[in-house]
């Protein structure tokens, strides 16, 4: 009993300095300066290198950098009320989907929280990005996430793809911009 008080309570302090630690990191890249230096420092890994997470919900999982993606994913603080909402709303066991997957970092935060009982699907149509998920998953050895390289939308079939650059967060269907077919499917 004792032994559980304990854990749980060291389990606790884990997550708060884990949330401390992510949001000063966050804060700090915010700053002229420091998120100067910061940038700098990140652009001082080549590009394909592995490093680990460093804080967050994905803390300790292998990341392969990409110039193209924000910092914030190998980092570990890209998003952080979006990585506690995961973990808050997820059990063990349950689907995640990930539409619009982008470099797959939402698909690791939740593939930790659903655990290997689970299943978690990212939807990424654009090739450059869905090579990044693919790379992440099997970078992580997460082989209860699956990588479907099409659009989510309405219908099924071809559907023009508007982007304005690779590793865009804010792609949309419809046609502007840089603009790729791609395949589509529903979640129905």
């Amino acid at each position: 009993m004792a032994g559980k008080i304990l854990r749980d309570h060291l389990d606790a302090s884990r997550n708060i300095m884990r949330k401390l630690m992510a949001n000063l990191v966050a804060r700090a890249g915010q700053l002229p300066l420091a998120g100067k230096l910061l940038r700098r420092f990140a652009r001082s890994y080549p590009e394909g290198s592995v490093v680990a997470i460093r804080c967050g919900r994905a803390k300790g999982l292998l990341w392969r950098r990409h110039h193209r993606y924000v910092n914030g994913y190998w980092v570990g603080v890209y998003e952080l009320p979006l990585q506690e909402t995961i973990h808050r709303e997820l059990r063990p066991g349950q689907t995640f989907f990930d539409i619009g997957a982008n470099a797959g970092f939402f698909t690791l935060v939740a593939a930790l929280t659903v655990g290997p009982s689970g299943k978690c699907v990212a939807f990424e149509p654009l090739p450059e990005n869905a090579e990044s998920v693919r790379e992440q998953v099997e970078l992580n050895g997460l082989a209860h996430c699956h990588l479907v390289q099409e659009a989510v939308t309405n219908r099924s079939g071809l559907a023009d793809f508007s982007f304005d650059t690779v590793g865009d967060s804010q792609a949309h269907i419809g046609s502007s911009g840089n603009s790729i077919q791609v395949r589509a499917t529903t979640l129905d």
